[in-house]
């Protein structure tokens, strides 16, 4: 009797103490869950390196108006790319700036057009004059030699009498049939005084040097020159008196 009361007595005790640690561990606080980390974004990295100066200058501190004008001031082109506009958004550059540098890459004015301009004309040239002054006329034994200016002026060969201008005679070089150079002998060497041009129809012209009576000559010879340079085609005969 005394053993069965001894037993009772032992599971009674058990279940208190069971009843007690299922208590105390019913009463532990359940720890709070932890939320999730959330992963910060990677950054971009810019296609265009200058637009890391961009960054540095908002950083900086600089106004928003200040870094707008540099820019557009600047007029260096820029050509952002998504990435690029997204470096910047994400770098908290404003939009007044990003606005910048589109405009810098959207000028008003495209790549020059080439013009093709018209050939330029040559100006007309006037018709070169040679002149040969110091000569006469020589108007016949009877009549007074007429001093005067041989001009070669385009295709016409045109005396210019310097007492009257009514004597003035027009020479036409395809009338021409013979040009004559009268010269003569002293001292020993050929002195030129006269030269004569004959025309188709029969006329001729005989000039001469002004200062023939005192030994001069440049004047005639200038004159020879004068048509071989206007008209080379023309030869010119030299006719030597002994």
């Amino acid at each position: 009797m005394k053993k069965r009361l001894t037993l009772v007595a032992l599971v009674g005790l058990g279940l208190v103490l069971v009843g007690t640690v299922g208590a105390q561990e019913s009463q532990q606080p359940v720890p709070a869950q932890q939320p999730e980390m959330q992963q910060a974004p990677a950054p971009f990295t810019p296609t265009d390196p200058r637009l890391q100066r961009i960054v540095e200058l908002v950083q900086s501190g600089l106004s928003e108006s200040l870094i707008a004008e540099s820019i557009l001031r600047e007029k260096v082109p820029y050509s952002p790319t998504p990435q690029d506009l997204l470096y910047l958004k994400q770098n908290r550059v404003p939009e007044s700036i990003i606005a910048a540098l589109l405009a810098v890459d959207s000028p008003t004015s495209s790549e020059p057009v080439a013009q093709v301009s018209e050939p330029v004309k040559p100006a007309a040239q006037e018709p070169a004059e040679i002149t040969v002054g110091g000569l006469v006329m020589r108007t016949g034994a009877l009549r007074r030699n007429r001093p005067g200016t041989v001009v070669f002026v385009d295709d016409t060969i045109v005396w210019r009498d310097a007492r009257d201008t009514s004597r003035n005679v027009e020479i036409f070089p395809a009338g021409i049939t013979k040009v004559e150079l009268q010269c003569r002998m002293v001292a020993g060497e050929t002195f030129c005084y006269q030269l004569e041009i004959d025309i188709a129809r029969g006329d001729s012209f005989n000039f001469e040097d002004a200062q023939k009576d005192a030994g001069g000559n440049r004047q005639v010879l200038a004159l020879r020159d004068a048509i071989h340079k206007a008209y080379p085609h023309i030869s010119i005969t030299e006719r030597t008196r002994r």
